[in-house]
C-alpha cells in the first residue's frame, strides 16, 4: 500500500477498491499461501 498510495490517492475509493482487491488477492493466492504451505506443511499434514 506504501507503494501505491502515491498513484492510488488521485482514484475514488471504488476504483482504488476495484484495483487493490485483485492485487492482494491475487499475492495472497500466488505468493503468502504456497510460502506458507513450504514453511508449515509438515504440520499442516498432520
Amino acid at each position: 500500500m506504501a507503494l501505491a498510495a502515491p498513484l492510488l490517492d488521485r482514484l475514488p475509493p471504488a476504483a482504488r477498491f476495484a484495483i487493490i482487491v485483485p492485487v492482494m488477492v491475487a499475492l495472497m493466492l500466488w505468493v503468502v499461501v504456497p510460502l506458507l504451505h513450504r514453511v508449515f506443511g509438515s504440520w499442516l499434514a498432520r
